[in-house]
């Protein structure tokens, strides 16, 4: 089936089967591309009765899915599960964990596939451990525990070249790294902030060339951002730096930072993406500014592209993704599938794909009941 839109923004249509044919405008038809649109799996076929996230791994030949299950003996628990698709087939080739932990309520926990593709990081019972698997063969390669005295991992990333994890504790704050060859603990900074910081760390982040670390978070002043970078060997705020204006902070990338992309908010009370601010490290000095054209409405979940040239953000109001050219400010598109909507999304290690959790809207809910991946290989050579 084949569906052409003549609109003044690109739409990527979901449809099942079929492809569906888009315009890149609608001044120019001949620049029209054709993508080839596959649903992988519907959620029913899957042993969870919800999806949280979805994520592709190996080099785009599998999806992860990462779902909760409902224990038969508690009506309002759920069971953790990472579940391995084939990205052709939709078959599950097997289960890298079932969390016999049960959670009330939607998990918060870290999925983080690393740079190769090949291993998977997740969150263990209470956050206080990660679990390392191997996506190939299911198999459990080794557990990375909290370090003594603390109380949780709040978030985690693998390193570029793959030979480290990066982690940021949640009380009291600080990072940790391990050793992903023998699993051992390589270094556990704690940052002891003074009353008289007045910032809540939000964010930490590693920046490339420098020994301090990135803090980002609100200030006693909601109208105002606030950076602060730690020197880890004199623990202390090497300096602080006070931006107006209310943001959504990405440093980009997380681990070895280049980049702190800053997601200016409207307003106080409204949340849409009005410009994008985009500092150097580490001397946070602003190189330029990106208005959003159109401004991205309630934005939600967003991801960086490959070489930090595209931004990929999630609307969590109508569910659609919108995906901007960083470098030249411009909306390329986007991802709305037909009659229905986005709950979730992961961007391929290459850039040219992104899988998709959808469904259609009924009663007035988005049904996210379909796994799928959208090509957007045509549209990114387009612009090239």
């Amino acid at each position: 089936m084949k569906q052409r839109f003549n609109s003044f923004v690109l739409f990527i249509v979901i449809v099942t089967p079929g492809t569906a044919e888009v315009c890149l405008g609608a001044d120019d038809a001949k620049t029209s591309a054709v993508f080839d649109v596959t649903a992988i799996t519907t959620v029913d076929r899957l042993p969870v009765q919800r999806v949280m996230r979805v994520l592709l791994a190996e080099g785009g030949r599998s999806i992860l899915v990462h779902g909760l299950r409902q224990p038969d003996d508690q009506a309002f628990a759920f069971n953790e599960m990472l579940i391995v698709l084939h990205a052709k087939t939709g078959k599950v080739t097997h289960t890298l964990a079932d969390d016999p932990t049960k959670n009330f309520g939607p998990s918060n926990k870290t999925v983080k596939v690393s740079p190769d593709g090949k291993h998977v990081f997740f969150h263990g019972p209470r956050m206080r451990v990660i679990h390392q698997y191997e996506l190939a063969s299911g198999k459990k390669v080794r557990t990375l525990a909290c370090p003594e005295n603390t109380q949780g991992i709040w978030t985690f990333q693998p390193t570029a070249d793959g030979t480290q994890l990066f982690g940021v504790l949640a009380r009291p704050p600080a990072t940790v790294r391990w050793n992903l060859d023998d699993g051992k603990t390589l270094s556990h900074d704690k940052i002891a902030l003074k009353p008289t910081a007045k910032i809540n760390p939000r964010f930490l982040f590693t920046i490339k060339g420098s020994k301090q670390l990135g803090i980002y978070g609100p200030g006693s002043n909601r109208q105002k951002t606030n950076f602060a970078f730690y020197d880890l060997k004199q623990q202390k705020i090497a300096r602080q730096i006070e931006l107006d204006g209310l943001f959504l902070t990405q440093p980009w990338p997380a681990i070895d930072s280049e980049q702190v992309l800053l997601f200016r908010q409207t307003s106080q009370d409204d949340n849409s993406l009005a410009s994008i601010d985009v500092y150097d490290l580490p001397a946070l000095k602003k190189t330029t500014t990106i208005p959003m054209k159109p401004a991205i409405t309630s934005a939600g979940m967003q991801r960086v592209g490959p070489n930090g040239r595209y931004l990929v953000v999630l609307s969590y109001l109508v569910q659609v993704i919108h995906l901007y050219d960083l470098k030249q400010g411009k909306l390329l598109g986007v991802v709305a599938p037909n009659n229905g909507g986005v709950a979730a999304f992961d961007v391929a290690a290459d850039g040219k794909r992104i899988a998709v959790l959808y469904g259609p809207w009924k009663n007035g809910a988005l049904l996210a009941d379909q796994i799928g991946v959208v090509d957007l290989a045509p549209i990114l050579k387009a612009k090239e």
